[in-house]
């Protein structure tokens, strides 16, 4: 699953919901926020997909 943080964040994640009855720390893919690389990322209005 992708997906913000809501309310117009300066963030995107990654989760794997493969199996949503085991869900933990590595279940988490990615995490991207406004800074270093990254640091001109707008706004995310959008809806996870």
């Amino acid at each position: 699953m992708v997906g913000s943080t809501g309310a117009g964040a300066k963030s995107v994640f990654a989760i794997d919901v493969t199996d949503p009855t085991n869900l933990d720390a590595e279940s988490i893919l990615l995490e991207i926020v406004a800074s270093g690389d990254f640091a001109d990322m707008g706004n995310i209005m959008g809806c996870g997909i």
